[in-house]
């Protein structure tokens, strides 16, 4: 496997068996979630996964997700990422996930966002010059 890849694994704050992942999961939602259910993200890294292809393919899923649901990069808030490497079952805070692959990538979590993310304006539309279209239809002008 890609020595990048296993850097994104090493980040696990757990390791339990791919068999347990139903169970395991639950319990991680349970236990990560700040007064609301903490989301997982699901990741499988198969032996034959390179760093281009989770670049070109579940990287982008990944940041359009997280910013779908409101949990943007940098913070991730309540996203754990669940990453399914052979026999094992990885929890990574996505956070620390993304923080990795922006360094690895060398750009930032806004490039990111830039890159891969939804696309919607995170700012007030700034209004253009009012159109002139005229006013009410003039009485004194009636045919």
């Amino acid at each position: 496997m890609d020595e990048r890849l296993s850097r994104l694994m090493g980040l696990a704050f757990r390791t339990v068996p791919a068999r347990e992942a139903n169970a395991a999961i639950a319990k991680m939602r349970d236990e990560i979630g700040e007064g609301e259910e903490a989301r997982s993200y699901e990741l499988v890294f198969d032996a034959d996964f390179t760093w281009d292809a989770f670049v070109g393919e579940a990287l982008p899923k990944l940041v359009y997700h997280l910013e779908s649901i409101g949990a943007r990069p940098p913070s991730c808030n309540g996203v754990v990422i669940s990453l399914f490497a052979g026999k094992w079952l990885h929890f990574i805070d996505a956070k620390a996930f993304l923080e990795l692959v922006c360094r690895l990538l060398a750009i930032t979590p806004a490039e990111l966002l830039a890159r891969y993310g939804t696309g919607e304006l995170r700012t007030a539309v700034r209004a253009a010059p009012p159109l002139l279209l005229g006013g009410p239809p003039d009485p004194s002008r009636s045919n």
